[in-house]
């Protein structure tokens, strides 16, 4: 099983820092396998241990919402069209599509090719 983009994210943070996954568990008092099994995708990150992570790995908060919100239109998008929007389609598979876009505050419909 692949881990989230995000949990694979805090993970390249972690070793960038080069702090092992024990020394990250010390500082958010944490269980050393809980951190594996976070980074791993086993586990979800605990809601109480969102913030700290992310400050002691110098993530800013707006960087790791953009992520999370990414990986999340990523997830919806391959339930509504099968396939991830930066996947490489073959040409059969393409079709139209209806996309909305906003201008002000109306929406408008427009076709587009994926």
């Amino acid at each position: 099983m692949k881990a989230p983009e995000f949990q694979r994210f805090l993970q390249f943070q972690r070793k960038a820092l080069g702090m092992s996954q024990s020394q990250m568990a010390s500082k958010l008092q944490y269980k050393y396998d809980r951190i594996s099994n976070v980074e791993r995708g086993v586990d979800p990150i605990p809601k109480k241990y969102i913030q700290r992570w992310l400050e002691i790995l110098g993530i800013p908060k707006h960087m790791a919402i953009k992520r999370i919100m990414a990986e999340q239109e990523k997830g919806i998008s391959e339930v509504i069209y099968g396939f991830s929007p930066d996947s490489t389609v073959g040409e059969d598979a393409k079709d139209n599509r209806i996309g909305d876009f906003k201008i002000g505050n109306v929406t408008k419909r427009k076709r587009e090719e994926i």
